[in-house]
């Protein structure tokens, strides 16, 4: 995350989210938020985790994943449910054993608290991601009558813009792994929750609502198996990576993070509203989400290769001109 910014902004942004929302849980009162408690509980392991690695003691990535299993079942114990389901019919006759559907869901919810921290690289990006999927779940939830976690999700979500405010353009805080892996875990958790407690919500629309963790790492991981490299090896090449050097390639400069940094958070926003605004749509027709979820994936996928193939043909090219030019130079300093 660093190589992309300049300076070393304090990086207990999330942890000013997370007390935020725990202040706001508070003053509302349990008769509103019976839901909060066990999610913030639950949470616990995941921020503490990331406070430490955030304070430089130095917590692995994997220390960090395990941590986030860990919250995920104590959620499980606090909360008292898993994700009953997936919308796919082989798949959904396994997940009728709670064990089955119990290690699936503590997979997924660790995976997604890792996948947040991987998209934590430019201004205003993982807030997007929070506040546009919390903003997401909770329109599904109103829909489907789910007060207690529509309104939890917006508490979410206004904490997210608050933070949003102080992280973009300049990045004057950045939101830290206690943030996005303790934030990442109360979002897929109210989604896990309206998994539960309506049959009618389809489960591929929740994942379109959390569709850009869960591309952006997806894609990685596959990108990395096809070229022979280690999965979890460090990687350059996320979307966000590869758009921000497009645009100092191509039109901004090289080296010129202050302005590339917020810049590219800018043209990824709509990209990830987009798959939200399909999930809440489409949020009781597990077919179509289904469909939307594989395009989605697609036209990621599509992107991300057209801008590594135009920018290096860009960059080549600009080689090239560049090299004539100093050659035309030394040609009329012989002369």
């Amino acid at each position: 995350m660093q190589a992309s910014h300049e300076g070393n902004p304090p990086r207990c942004g999330g942890l000013a989210i997370f007390a935020a929302i725990c202040l706001s849980a508070a003053w509302l009162g349990t008769s509103e938020m019976s839901v909060a408690l066990p999610l913030l509980l639950s949470a616990l392991p995941a921020v503490i985790a990331g406070t430490i690695e955030d304070f430089g003691y130095g917590v692995s990535p994997l220390g960090r994943l395990i941590a986030s299993a860990v919250a995920a079942i104590c959620a499980i114990w606090l909360c008292g449910l898993w994700v009953p389901r997936s919308d796919i019919v082989v798949l959904d006759t396994f997940m009728q054993i709670p064990a089955v559907a119990i290690l699936i869901t503590v997979f997924f919810s660790a995976g997604f608290c890792h996948a947040l921290n991987l998209t934590d690289g430019m201004n205003g990006l993982a807030s997007t991601v929070i506040v546009s999927g919390a903003i997401g779940l909770a329109a599904v939830a109103s829909l489907e009558g789910q007060t207690e976690v529509a309104l939890f999700a917006l508490l979410l979500a206004a904490a997210g813009v608050g933070f949003f405010l102080l992280n973009w353009p300049f990045g004057l805080i950045f939101l830290g792994d206690a943030g996005s892996y303790g934030l990442a875990h109360l979002l897929i958790w109210c989604a896990f929750i309206l998994a539960w407690t309506s049959d009618a919500i389809a489960i591929p629309a929740l994942l379109l609502i959390l569709f850009w963790p869960f591309a952006d790492t997806t894609h990685t991981i596959v990108r990395r198996l096809l070229s022979g490299a280690r999965v979890a090896a460090p990687d350059r090449f996320h979307m966000h990576q590869v758009l921000r050097r497009s645009l100092e390639i191509i039109w901004l400069g090289r080296g010129n993070k202050r302005v590339s940094n917020p810049v590219t958070s800018l043209f990824l926003i709509p990209l990830i509203m987009s798959p939200v605004a399909l999930g809440i749509v489409l949020h009781d027709q597990p077919l179509l989400c289904w469909i939307a979820f594989v395009l989605c994936g697609l036209a990621f996928t599509i992107l991300h290769r057209s801008l590594v193939i135009f920018t290096k043909r860009h960059d080549r090219m600009s080689r090239r001109r560049r090299e004539v030019s100093v050659a035309r130079l030394r040609g009329l300093e012989s002369t």
